[in-house]
């Protein structure tokens, strides 16, 4: 969902993830988090003529959002309640190629 207000000179935006995640949270999935964020933001910024209109930061926190709640759910599938944050790092491969690779056909 995107809403952008406008309110002072800049418009603030607001992004909600709707993925469901995993049941689980376990310690150091925030650590897993702030990684994947910092990639993410890197990439929006050195791309960001080829992004949408959405602005790179907060896309790059929605992108994070999404990666890491899909590796949490594989992961728990796999692992169930002894999941552990290694868990959702050797998920990350998977499914950052199924959410968010293109294939050219």
């Amino acid at each position: 969902i995107l809403d952008s207000r406008k309110r002072r000179k800049k418009p603030i935006v607001l992004l909600q993830c709707s993925e469901a995640g995993s049941p689980r949270r376990c310690g150091g999935q925030g650590d897993v988090l702030s990684g994947v964020m910092g990639t993410f933001a890197h990439w929006a910024q050195e791309n960001q003529k080829n992004l949408c209109e959405v602005p790179p930061l907060p896309l790059a926190a929605y992108a994070s959002c999404v990666l890491v709640k899909k590796c949490a759910e594989a992961a728990f599938d796999k692992c169930k309640r002894s999941m552990l944050a290694s868990d959702l790092l050797h998920q990350l491969p998977q499914v950052f190629d199924k959410e968010f690779e293109q294939t050219t056909k």
